[in-house]
């Protein structure tokens, strides 16, 4: 069974549920995302078929529907959230006890990775962006994942150095995702990789987890960054928006509640999902919304087709070439 998806002729759900109205639009439902999941699943795309077989199982709280989660997540390299589908498939009684073993043994495997994940498989170097001397490390380990640095700049107004900034990528994941830009960029070259929107949008929408620091090399007030964030996302706050995109996107702004000296540090943070944090001058990370559409366009404050500073732009990526060695 861990070789593959189970037959959807093999599933019980269907015909082993009670009786009634409620239980079968449960059915109906449970069937749409097995179905969705599968596809998802064919086409590759796990972490989203994974999603669907979650959304199954809230339905109809199965083993298959379980153990298809537990095996999608484990395709897409999520382990975490591998090992708790797969642990929730051994707590269900309906569960065929025959796969038990191997289920515990691919437990036991994810369990051994993770506890070695923390362990950097890169030397961190200090890299230093030359405008303001603020000093990145190429290598940084987050929740014990490793994430690389593809570029560092200083963002400059009327003249004035503001902040030098980081753009960190979840380098395992971005790495997997490298050849397909490659393939569309015709190299991995610097300059194959630097005609165009492809690297600036293999980022922002990359289905990887980004990280941003940014270092103030002068006085930044919460209200001025609020504002400067509210004019660089533009329509996600205006009339035209929708209302759960204006409510996200203040959501987003208001996370931006303190002042920020020269020397101070601003983290922005965002998993595949959307999910957005913030964190300011060391403090712990502040959860922000979760809206897919909002992080693209955070993130296309810097990379989009009209930037906040197309020299910042440029630079924020001049290291991505790096994702193929």
């Amino acid at each position: 069974m861990l070789s593959a998806l189970l037959a959807l002729a093999a599933l019980v759900p269907f015909a082993a549920a009670a009786d009634g109205p409620a239980t079968d639009e449960k059915q109906q439902a449970a069937k749409r995302f097995w179905d969705a999941g599968e596809r998802l699943f064919q086409q590759g795309r796990f972490k989203d078929a994974a999603i669907e077989f979650d959304h199954a199982f809230d339905e109809q709280p199965l083993p298959d529907f379980a153990y298809n989660a537990a095996q999608a997540y484990d395709k897409a390299g999520l382990r975490i959230e591998a090992v708790t589908s797969y642990t929730r498939y051994l707590g269900l009684p309906k569960r065929d006890p025959k796969d038990d073993a191997s289920v515990k043994a691919r437990i036991a495997v994810i369990t051994r990775e993770l506890s070695t994940a923390a362990s950097p498989r890169h030397n961190a170097l200090p890299y230093t962006e030359p405008a303001t001397k603020q000093v990145f490390q190429t290598y940084l380990v987050i929740e014990d994942k490793e994430y690389v640095l593809i570029g560092v700049g200083a963002r400059k107004v009327a003249g004035f150095k503001v902040y030098a900034m980081g753009l960190y990528v979840e380098d395992l994941a971005a790495r997997r995702a490298f050849p397909a830009l490659v393939g569309k960029a015709g190299g991995a070259d610097p300059a194959s990789l630097g005609r165009g929107e492809l690297a600036p949008q293999f980022v922002v929408q990359g289905d990887f987890a980004k990280h941003a620091v940014l270092r103030f090399v002068r006085d930044v007030t919460a209200k001025q960054q609020r504002e400067s964030y509210r004019e660089a996302l533009g329509d996600d706050v205006g009339p035209k928006a929708s209302a759960e995109m204006r409510r996200d996107a203040e959501s987003f702004l208001a996370l931006f509640d303190r002042d920020l000296k020269a020397g101070g540090e601003l983290v922005i943070h965002t998993d595949p999902d959307g999910k957005v944090s913030l964190a300011m001058d060391g403090a712990p990370a502040k959860a922000g919304p979760k809206n897919l559409r909002l992080e693209y366009d955070i993130w296309n404050i810097w990379l989009g087709e009209k930037p906040i500073s197309s020299d910042l732009k440029k630079a924020l990526i001049e290291r991505i070439d790096g994702l193929a060695r």
